[in-house]
């Protein structure tokens, strides 16, 4: 077996000179752990793009600026280098407001894009990288006006599912088409959501305690509720850790880090995978590696990884989580 579907999760590190990144399989009970020198993967500033089994990852160029660049994975020798993306200056990022980026793909089309969250109103800016002039395009802005009661909803995510984007908010959302570079409003969650993920035509989501799943069929502007967390174990969901759905192998999973009753300093990482025919979670029982672990998006990244690339330069975890 030389290729793995593999989720990307990155790790806390004391060591200041590089980043750690697990890649993990639950299933198959794979992890891989991978180290990166600061200057082959410097600081992370949004969102991991997958475009077929590529890694995207937006970074700012150089550090410390407001220019965006664009790095790649190699599969074929486990390094991470700049991808052959012009550079471009993002929005000032120094006014009063809440502000996120996110970088996604939508038909093998990359996207950055720059939310801003003011006291009265919201805004969405959209670049498209267009390949051919190698240039970023500006397209369609999105400007919500929040009325008074809405304002305190704090959570908000950008996600792409088949040949559109969606923003997503407890009382708002919106889909892009970048064909007709417009926006239109849809039916909201309704939940004060934490991770949301794109499998299929449909969109799902929950809330930090896991209590139920939320699922959007973007065919037809509907959401659905299904079922959440079943909790078998004596466990708490661990308020200061959120929740984070993935989809490996075409089935849609969520890992939680958690922490027992008895022993309210014992964590636990969680893995489970729902199976929608039952509506019911199962549990992996997964061992994932000790440490702490650090999520720049609502989802986990995931691609087909190239094994013996990836274990030539990494540390094998499996045996040691057995």
């Amino acid at each position: 077996m030389d290729t793995l579907e593999m989720a990307m999760v990155f790790m806390e590190t004391t060591n200041v000179t590089c980043q750690e990144i697990l890649y993990m399989n639950p299933r198959a009970g794979k992890y891989i752990r991978c180290s990166y020198s600061e200057e082959d993967l410097p600081y992370i500033s949004l969102t991991t793009a997958i475009s077929g089994n590529n890694f995207y990852i937006g970074t700012e160029e150089p550090k410390g600026t407001d220019h965006l660049a664009v790095l790649e994975y190699s599969h074929a020798g486990n390094v991470w280098q700049r991808a052959n993306m012009s550079t471009f200056q993002k929005p000032d990022m120094s006014r009063k407001s809440e502000i996120d980026e996110f970088l996604l793909e939508v038909d093998e089309i990359l996207y950055y894009v720059f939310v801003e969250r003011e006291n009265i109103s919201t805004s969405v800016w959209i670049r498209k990288y267009n390949r051919h002039t190698d240039q970023w395009q500006e397209c369609s802005q999105l400007k919500i006006r929040m009325p008074n009661y809405l304002r305190n909803h704090s959570y908000h995510t950008v996600v792409s599912c088949g040949p559109h984007i969606y923003f997503l908010m407890k009382p708002q959302m919106h889909r892009y088409d970048p064909s007709q570079d417009r926006w239109c409003k849809l039916t909201p969650p309704k939940l004060e959501f934490c991770t949301t993920v794109a499998m299929g035509t449909e969109i799902f989501c929950t809330d930090r305690e896991f209590s139920k799943t939320m699922v959007y069929d973007t065919k037809s502007d509907r959401w659905q509720v299904r079922q959440g967390w079943p909790n078998p174990r004596p466990v708490n969901l661990d308020n200061t850790i959120l929740p984070y759905f993935f989809v490996l192998e075409n089935q849609l999973h969520v890992w939680v880090e958690a922490f027992t009753i008895s022993s309210l300093q014992t964590t636990n990482n969680l893995v489970y995978v729902y199976d929608k025919f039952t509506d019911t979670w199962r549990d992996l029982e997964a061992t994932m590696p000790s440490g702490e672990y650090l999520t720049p998006d609502s989802s986990l990244p995931v691609a087909c990884m190239y094994l013996p690339c990836l274990t030539a330069k990494g540390t094998d975890l499996s045996t040691a989580c057995l």
